[in-house]
């Protein structure tokens, strides 16, 4: 198990807008909160403009997805897979 020093660092949600994220960043204030409109996971250069904007002490919540409503197909899965393993 990964034990994790919150007194560090910051706590930034990935997905902040999301169902999920909206709910955290609302019951923690302090959090950062990072949303598509600052990186569209989706993009190629993503992971340099994420990692533009983390810095090493942060602690980061990924709650991005591409949600059912949205797609229920093997290219939104694959989409999804592909945002969460960075290519």
């Amino acid at each position: 198990m990964v034990m994790v020093d919150f007194a560090k660092g910051r706590r930034v949600v990935l997905g902040a807008n999301g169902f999920i994220g909206q709910h955290l960043m609302a019951a923690c204030p302090t959090f950062v909160g990072i949303t598509r409109q600052d990186v569209d996971l989706s993009e190629e250069t993503a992971g340099k403009r994420l990692v533009g904007l983390l810095r090493d002490e942060d602690t980061l919540f990924f709650l991005s997805a591409i949600t059912p409503d949205k797609g229920r197909d093997a290219e939104s899965f694959m989409k999804n897979c592909r945002m969460a393993w960075g290519d």
